[in-house]
């Protein structure tokens, strides 16, 4: 089930997305313009930042990339993660790690 934003919300969700895309390097700047409009919602949403596990270089998400990530930053908002990979809609929190990261096992994350 897909965040149950107001008309308004999605849409300056997904201009600020639309602004950050995929390949900008600007996911920590879509999460920090993100995070207030999520609040409204959920005022316990934040922020996450995800970082390769041990001696792992790269986070690798499932989509193809023209540069390689060195971490990802996305926001936590009720049971979803919102980013470039979701979308304003978000994807459950359950999903999220296989639905678009390969080997989500090298991945680990903290509040930011």
């Amino acid at each position: 089930m897909p965040i149950q934003w107001k008309p308004q919300q999605r849409k300056r969700i997904e201009k600020i997305l639309n602004d950050h895309p995929i390949d900008s390097g600007e996911c920590g700047e879509a999460a920090e313009k993100i995070l207030p409009i999520a609040q409204v919602l959920d005022p316990g949403s934040h922020r996450i930042k995800i970082t390769p596990k041990g001696h792992y270089r790269y986070v690798c998400p499932k989509i193809p990339l023209t540069e390689p990530w060195f971490n990802h930053t996305a926001t936590a908002v009720t049971l979803h993660y919102v980013d470039v990979l979701t979308g304003a809609k978000g994807t459950e929190k359950s999903a999220y790690w296989e639905e678009h990261w390969k080997h989500p096992e090298c991945l680990e994350f903290e509040k930011s």
